[in-house]
């Protein structure tokens, strides 16, 4: 019978210039600053945070649900300066019946157009299908947010379709579009 490969410890992935770690709540102020941004959380149908508390809540409610082996919510940082996040990324409404997992993710204005977001992708990617043992992942995303659907389709995923009224937030329905990538040696299956 195929079982998923939950890991004991928090992984720490790399890449050639990225470190994602576990989000801590030394980094409630960086991650205050993307979730209080209106510029950042645009298409991110949550609530602006207000308070560093806000984002601290935020963390705690990460860490639990990583326990509960629901979602890993990682903080991104240049390996330079592995203390510093610049952005964060993780598998959300992780499915583990079914093998698969949404991913998501953030990152600081200062940081855009520098392919921070692909290479990040490219290695929870590559955890999600080689070491987790995921069978799919996907994206769940504003029709709107055309740099995000051409990270999506430039590491791979493939359009699967629209969702019309997909997402309810503050009195208003939302249509998104989906993305998914099915792990590489079972595409042929």
């Amino acid at each position: 019978m195929r079982k998923l490969n939950l890991p004991e410890t928090f992984p720490v992935l790399k890449s050639e210039r990225l470190l994602l770690r576990e989000l801590v709540s030394a980094d409630a102020p960086a991650f205050f600053e993307l979730r209080s941004n209106p510029e950042v959380m645009r298409f991110i149908l949550k609530p602006l945070h207000k308070t560093v508390e806000d984002t601290l809540a935020v963390i705690s409610e990460y860490a639990t649900a990583y326990a509960k082996f629901e979602n890993i919510s990682w903080a991104i940082c240049l390996k330079e300066d592995p203390a510093r996040m610049i952005g964060s990324m993780g598998y959300y409404r992780t499915d583990l019946a079914n093998f698969k997992a949404e991913v998501g993710y953030l990152l600081h204005p200062d940081h855009w157009g520098k392919s921070y977001v692909s290479e990040a992708l490219k290695i929870v990617l590559d955890y999600g299908f080689n070491t987790l043992g995921l069978h799919k992942i996907f994206a769940n995303y504003s029709p709107d947010n055309g740099a995000s659907r051409q990270v999506l389709l430039k590491t791979g995923f493939e359009r699967e379709g629209l969702l019309k009224d997909n997402l309810y937030f503050e009195g208003v329905f939302y249509d998104t579009e989906i993305c998914g990538l099915i792990a590489p040696i079972e595409k042929n299956k």
